[in-house]
């Protein structure tokens, strides 16, 4: 019913706590991103051979698009600012790493009659971290991964070892 669009005071009313209540929980689970300007929510699931993007439309209530193309756990996932980009890193994809662009932008009236599949438009493979390192990662609990846009068309990837990856979009 907060998503009722006659009556407009109760949503304005839920909308400061909502958004306050998903800035805590991007801040905590880095497998899920928040953009406030379109008001979608994106999760990425953890299945050990097949994981998902689900990416939901909080003004209309439904669920907007599925990424599917990882092969390993989601670990961290970021919209660009202008929300038409979301970029995804699993640590535990097989066989190695990668990180994943996808274009999130509404494609069209055909498009989403037709389905609610997104695509991914560049894949980058990162070097895996050696087992010994990943020992000394549980040991240490540094398992704090985080994406950061720098511009609409440039991230930084933070992984597990602390290694710093710029990538930029063409």
């Amino acid at each position: 019913r907060c998503l009722d669009p006659s009556n407009p005071g109760l949503r304005k009313n839920l909308l400061l706590s909502a958004t306050a209540a998903l800035h805590v929980f991007i801040q905590n689970y880095p497998m899920s991103s928040f953009h406030l300007e379109s008001q979608r929510f994106a999760i990425g699931t953890s299945k050990e051979q097949n994981s998902i993007i689900i990416i939901y439309d909080l003004r209309t209530a439904t669920k907007w698009r599925i990424l599917d193309g990882h092969r390993g756990d989601m670990t961290a996932i970021a919209f660009n600012p202008n929300g038409n980009i979301l970029v995804s890193y699993s640590a535990n994809e097989i066989p190695i790493p990668t990180v994943r662009v996808w274009n999130t932008a509404v494609s069209g009236f055909f498009s989403s009659l037709l389905g609610i599949q997104g695509r991914c438009t560049k894949v980058w493979k990162l070097p895996p971290i050696e087992k010994k390192e990943k020992e000394q990662i549980k040991q240490q609990k540094l398992l704090q991964v985080s994406l950061t846009w720098q511009t609409n068309q440039s991230f930084t990837l933070i992984r597990e070892d602390l290694h710093h990856y710029n990538f930029g979009i063409e």
